[in-house]
């Protein structure tokens, strides 16, 4: 007798670790934060290293994944795509907070792209704040890293 055929889980039942669109979408933008760091380094210290790929991240996910787009997503149900209107809406926020922190630049404007990951990432597991974290995570050690290594 032969089991029964068992449908495979759906992506956000899985950890976000075992997702193969978060592996993805984690190692490419690793690798583009990588040449970004390289072809610009930025010089840090160890504690700065610190707060830039394991603090910084972990707070800005809390404030913008955590609250600003479930509060923007009550209000705003729209989608464009895969992309809803309250992860579009809380990216620019994120832009406009680097921007706002560091100037106006290409670096800290292209910040949109990465949080549409991030949000995206939120959004695919309920709201569970791991997948973007570590995403967040990962491409802030991509880029601030080579900068250590150099100086």
């Amino acid at each position: 007798m032969s089991e029964p055929d068992v449908p495979a889980p759906a992506p956000d039942a899985l950890p976000f670790w075992r997702q193969s669109t978060w592996r993805i979408c984690t190692v490419v933008g690793t690798l583009v934060a990588l040449a970004l760091g390289a072809w610009m380094p930025v010089s840090l210290t160890p504690f700065q290293l610190v707060l830039l790929v394991i603090l910084f991240p972990l707070l800005e996910e809390i404030v913008f994944r955590g609250l600003v787009q479930p509060l923007i997503a009550r209000h705003w149900r729209a989608r464009w795509q895969q992309l809803s209107l309250a992860n579009m809406a809380t990216s620019a926020l994120f832009a406009l907070a680097h921007v706002a922190s560091r100037g106006p630049s290409p670096l800290t404007v292209g910040v949109f792209i990465p949080s549409l990951l991030f949000g995206h990432a939120a959004e695919s597991n309920r709201g569970k704040l791991g997948a973007p974290i570590a995403m967040h995570m990962a491409f802030n050690a991509g880029f601030f890293l080579p900068g250590l290594i150099a100086h």
